[in-house]
């Protein structure tokens, strides 16, 4: 009875054709360039290869813990390293042969705003993505795939134009005047985000009586003035950053729009010509 315990708590190993008794393991997994361990969980090992294999079992609680690490290092990426959506709609639907129309005709839609879609000058709403994704037989990922890179590179794209000549013939200018209008708007945001922190700030010092009530008021009244000054210099919709960097923008063919959008076949011309950062 024990000698069939035991070998039921064998299996062939599928590297060296040993056999591969019961232990606890070290299940280890490469994602996105990192290790993920699992330690201490029910498997197999060969004391000859060193291979391991988890059991049935363990396999759940495996992919479970797994899973929860990815969104771990996903969520750090994000901290440390700017993303983008690369944008394959265009080319997915031209790889099956249908035309804008055909699409749009099927999203019971406007060609045009299909058109603003694969422009990357809009973005589709989470229904009409997976609509996209259902009637051309892809996945959602598919169609925009998020990539994470460095902010020094990041920085430098948001403000290149892709000069096209045809024939694989292209290159990449860098445009000045958009660097620095941008380069406001980031300051006036940053100033919004401290000043409406300033004002969370004060209330609460009021709440708790820290702050004389009167002299607190007064603040938020001043800070309110300079947020609404802020918003004016950033959003005017006439002469605001925002209309003029939009306005610049529209004169150039600038390959990330919505600051976070660029298409597959620009993509991947960037990884060819910015090498030295990936």
């Amino acid at each position: 009875m024990n000698e069939n315990k035991g070998l039921l708590e064998t299996i062939k190993c599928n590297e060296c054709d040993s056999l591969m008794r019961k232990s606890m393991i070290d299940y280890k997994e490469e994602y996105d360039s990192e290790i993920i361990s699992i330690n201490n969980v029910e498997g197999y090992l060969c004391h000859k290869c060193g291979n391991q294999i988890p059991t049935e079992e363990s396999i759940k609680y495996i992919n479970d813990l797994i899973h929860l690490e990815k969104v771990k290092i996903k969520a750090e990426k994000l901290k440390k390293q700017e993303y983008i959506l690369v944008n394959n709609l265009s080319n997915i639907r031209q790889g099956i042969g249908l035309s804008q129309k055909d699409l749009a005709n099927f999203l019971d839609s406007a060609e045009q705003r299909l058109g603003v879609i694969e422009r990357n000058t809009n973005t589709p709403t989470i229904i009409v993505e997976h609509l996209i994704a259902s009637f051309l037989g892809v996945k959602t990922d598919d169609l925009y795939e998020m990539v994470f890179i460095s902010p020094e590179l990041y920085n430098k794209l948001l403000n290149i134009e892709l000069i096209d000549h045809g024939n694989g013939n292209y290159k990449f200018k860098h445009v000045p005047t958009i660097a620095k209008v941008r380069e406001e708007i980031w300051e006036k945001r940053e100033e919004l985000k401290n000043s409406n922190a300033q004002k969370i700030r004060l209330r609460n010092m009021i709440k708790t009586e820290k702050i004389d009530r009167d002299e607190g008021l007064a603040q938020i009244e001043a800070l309110d003035s300079k947020i609404e000054e802020i918003k004016k210099i950033k959003d005017d919709k006439k002469n605001g950053l925002e209309k003029r960097l939009k306005k610049l923008e529209g004169k150039h063919s600038m390959i990330i729009k919505q600051e976070r959008v660029i298409d597959k076949d620009t993509w991947e011309k960037v990884i060819t010509s910015f090498s030295e950062y990936f």
